[in-house]
């Protein structure tokens, strides 16, 4: 009699030497990590620690700005007891940010006096406070919002009214340490980046103080661009020349007649400024050059003897002068340039917007002073007018800029794009781009090929981004991108593609990497070669992630974003091997980076420096990390097969750099990870097999962490199995 054999398998040992990076998901291939920190793919096909982070600049110190609060006093007493209680109401702060509260008590009236912070977080629930003094103090994790409150109890209440008491604390005040940084950027291989009111680079302090506007918030991040010899600073509309110190300011101008000047004349003129005089009526017996203004027709004529007619002028223009009755610091319109379009407020309404300045000049006294100026626009006039102007009735002349949420550089303009209301509360969905060569000047359009270009949109939602790839101005909204094609405004044409584009709130995540665009969509995380994108983030797995920066270097795209819980977490992306690694949870909110390698990345407080990112940029000297916490964990193993098996041992081949440390773990069937060896480098290759003493179990993962500099190049697994019984 035969009996049926049963076959069970053998001992296996499966081992991996191609390592294929991060995987998220359920369905991770063979050389894939469900988990991970702090590893690369940089020694690809093995496995290794990322390369440590130089840090180039740590702000420690800046300036104190007071933050304006407003006190609520109310009082509760009784004759023997009264509490005089100041309110601040809510003081918008954010996370680790050093406040210092202040005031002054009259001690005559006041016996002591006691203050609170309370903390909220972004959704305003209380999540802590604590007493503090005339000292700095600083917010803690997940602050949105904070509240002080000031308890001054009263010596003698029967003496006082209540009318009395409200100036018996005096002085309070709030200040921040602002120490964020708002923008950066990388020009000529030196760093530039704003804290504040001041612009940094190449050792250069340049405070803008004067040129930003009262209401700017010191938290209102700052996009710096590069344009030619400049650096241009939005939504503040600033620049600065690198190659002349003295050469910054605002993109915007303006001059306000009324103070310095009692009136404002218009008077017809030719191109040059040179005042026309013109007869109303025809003359009967005209001479050569003579003018007539035909006030039926809006047309100017000048008679000429050669012809013997009158012949139309192409153009006519107006002379707007001004003469100062006190010399103001800068005269008008030294403040302008010739080419400048300038908005007025005006009696005449059809030179208000946007007119041109085709000329522009001094107007001097007798001994030669200058004592006003003029400029000269188009426009038609059949008389002069005066206007006259006082501090109550001013006359404004100014170049403006339009607000715009994102900005870019292409083919010599400066582009940006608009959604929501303009400054005159006017709704608009715009592109726009500068004149030609020249970022202070928006509404020139003369018909020339240099104007100003403006575009109306008509789908709907805001503006997530805009940026310049392959040479065209590409801006973003969540579902829709549009590109800009052609040489000069009147040969452009808008593509709209239909397709993801940028998710609100990660503008900072659209980098080039080998010539391909890549960013963070609502859904994924896309590669956008010019036609369409293609997502490439489903090893990320499930979770949700949003307000994302990246940057690129050397053919990986490096970014920062947040998960569903509000944490941030660090990514990198081979786009040649299609590889991604979770390094660490460093929150970066914008990188900068050229094609030489240099990738930098920054927060509010600091700047790091990326693999071949090596210059400190003359400030603080470079702190490179310590010795990198790494970890490696396997997906679930053994789910392919019905059996049950025993891990009986574990092989390692890797290099360890001296006194680097590997502790290995088992964890069968979720029941919690088990150490099973501990191993220390020795500055060389060595392999090593690792015992495992573990129970019969469905399925196992390996976890691998330590510190220190480690390059793996094998993970063999030793399995036995036996029945599927349990």
């Amino acid at each position: 009699m035969f009996y049926k054999s049963l076959d069970y398998k053998a001992n296996t040992k499966d081992t991996t030497r191609v390592f294929l990076g991060y995987n998220h998901t359920n369905q991770p291939a063979d050389g894939e990590f469900y988990d991970m920190r702090n590893m690369s793919a940089d020694e690809y096909p093995a496995i290794a620690t990322r390369k440590r982070r130089t840090m180039n600049l740590t702000l420690a110190s800046n300036d104190w700005q007071e933050l304006e609060v407003n006190f609520e006093f109310s009082y509760d007493g009784s004759v023997s007891v009264g509490t005089a209680t100041y309110q601040s109401g809510s003081i918008e702060v954010g996370e680790k940010e050093t406040l210092t509260f202040s005031c002054k008590a009259d001690e005559e009236l006041v016996s002591s006096v006691a203050s609170k912070v309370t903390y909220y977080d972004s959704e305003g629930n209380e999540i802590g406070s604590e007493e503090i003094g005339n000292e700095s103090f600083v917010t803690p994790d997940q602050t949105g919002s904070c509240e002080i409150t000031v308890s001054a109890l009263i010596r003698d209440p029967q003496d006082h009214t209540e009318e009395e008491l409200p100036e018996c604390v005096t002085e309070l005040s709030v200040k921040l340490f602002n120490r964020n940084i708002r923008g950066m950027l990388l020009k000529d291989g030196k760093l530039a980046y704003m804290v504040g009111s001041k612009l940094m680079y190449d050792g250069q302090e340049i405070d803008f103080k004067e040129y930003m506007s009262k209401a700017d918030d010191y938290r209102t991040e700052m996009q710096l661009l590069s344009f030619g010899v400049y650096i241009l600073i939005f939504p503040a509309a600033l620049y600065f020349n690198t190659n002349d110190l003295e050469d910054y300011g605002s993109l915007s101008e303006e001059y306000v007649a009324g103070t310095f000047e009692s009136q404002v004349k218009f008077t017809m003129c030719d191109a040059q400024g040179e005042e026309i005089t013109a007869s109303t009526t025809e003359p009967e017996d005209p001479e050569n050059m003579d003018y007539w203004l035909n006030t039926e027709e809006k047309c100017l004529y000048q008679w000429s003897d050669s012809l013997a007619m009158w012949v139309s002028v192409s153009a006519t223009y107006i002379r707007i002068e001004i003469t100062h009755t006190v010399l103001p610091e800068t005269p008008f319109p030294q403040m302008f340039s010739e080419g400048d379009a300038v908005f007025m407020n005006s009696s005449l309404e059809d030179i208000n917007k946007g007119s041109i300045i085709q000329k522009l000049g001094e107007i001097t006294g007798e001994s030669g002073e200058i004592i006003g100026g003029y400029i000269v626009v188009k426009g038609y006039l059949s008389g002069q007018v005066v206007e006259e102007v006082s501090p109550e009735k001013t006359l404004y002349f100014k170049r403006k800029i339009p607000e715009m949420d994102y900005v870019c550089v292409s083919n010599n303009r400066v582009w940006g794009c608009r959604h929501g209301l303009s400054e005159d509360s006017e709704a608009v969905n715009e592109i726009y781009a500068s004149k030609l060569g020249d970022a202070k000047n928006w509404y020139c359009y003369a018909g020339n090929a240099t104007d100003s270009y403006a575009l109306s949109l008509g789908d709907d939602g805001e503006f997530t981004a805009a940026f310049t790839f392959k040479g065209y101005p590409m801006f973003f909204k969540e579902n829709v991108v549009y590109k800009i094609y052609g040489g000069y405004p009147a040969a452009y044409q808008l593509y709209t593609y239909d397709c993801r584009g940028v998710q609100r709130g990660s503008h900072r995540s659209l980098a080039v990497v080998n010539e391909y665009l890549v960013y963070k969509s609502v859904r994924d995380i896309c590669v956008f070669d010019g036609s369409m994108p293609t997502g490439i983030s489903g090893k990320l797995g499930a979770e949700k992630y949003k307000n994302a920066a990246a940057g690129a270097c050397l053919g990986k795209y490096y970014i920062s974003m947040e998960n569903s819980t509000g944490s941030s977490c660090f990514f990198t992306y081979d786009l040649e091997r299609g590889i991604w690694s979770r390094e660490d949870d460093l929150k970066i909110e914008e990188f900068v980076y050229n094609n030489s390698g240099q990738l930098y990345g920054r927060n509010k407080l600091s700047v790091y420096g990326f693999e071949d990112a090596a210059d400190g940029f003359g400030q603080a000297e470079e702190t490179p990390e310590g010795r990198l916490k790494w970890m490696l964990e396997t997906p679930d193993l053994g789910l392919e097969d019905l059996e049950r098996k025993w891990v009986k041992a574990i092989h390692i081949r890797a290099y360890m750099e001296y006194e680097a440390v590997m502790d290995v773990y088992v964890d069968c069937d979720d029941t919690g990870n088990r150490p099973v060896k501990t191993i220390r480098g020795e500055g060389r290759i060595c392999s090593c097999r690792i015992p495992v003493i573990s129970a019969r179990a469905d399925n196992y993962r390996i976890r691998l962490s330590g510190y220190g500099y480690v390059r793996i190049y094998s993970i063999t697994k030793e399995v036995e199995y036996g029945s599927d019984r349990r």
